[in-house]
């Protein structure tokens, strides 16, 4: 029974392997998946309040959690495509495709920490009335924020892990 070597643009470790996943697999793993629970859980809390002028009810706020703003929306779609991603990730069977979906997660991380960013830098100008107090940030935004940092960084440790060559299984010594 001959052993079979895998072609030079995949992995040695097949899909199914239980071997232990290198320490770049495993940190951008962990990376990946916390930075994706941040933009997803960060996308449905709290991101800001509006002041509204005295009324007469009183004073009145708006509160807008994360889907009820673009960038909430964006972040909620780029943590559903890096979790997918993950998955996809660890069914690849090619070097190709391996980088072109760390290459997808990267992007869509971008996109989540780009929304959640422009929220929490604009929000005054975006959401504020005119002389009116301040919008306060909620939570959620920050969250979402720290989510999504993560989340690129665990996707270029995947594609770092994706473009390192491959190692050859070592040989054990009798």
């Amino acid at each position: 029974m001959s052993e079979t070597i895998p072609p030079a643009n995949e992995h040695a470790e097949p899909v199914t392997s239980v071997a232990a996943p290198s320490p770049l697999r495993l940190a951008g793993f962990v990376a990946t998946a916390m930075g994706a629970l941040g933009l997803g859980v960060g996308s449905v809390l709290l991101w800001i309040t509006v002041p509204v002028p005295q009324g007469i009810a009183g004073d009145v706020e708006v509160t807008y959690k994360g889907l009820d703003i673009g960038g909430g929306k964006i972040a909620l779609i780029a943590a559903m495509v890096l979790l997918v991603g993950l998955m996809a990730l660890r069914g690849a069977r090619s070097r190709t495709a391996e980088k072109t979906i760390a290459v997808v997660m990267i992007a869509a991380a971008t996109a989540g920490t780009v929304g959640a960013f422009y929220v929490l830098i604009f929000a005054n100008r975006r959401y504020g009335l005119p002389d009116q107090p301040a919008v306060t940030r909620g939570l959620g935004v920050f969250v979402a924020c720290a989510g999504g940092v993560l989340a690129i960084l665990g996707a270029v440790l995947d594609l770092a892990w994706a473009a390192a060559p491959t190692q050859p299984a070592a040989a054990t010594d009798a």
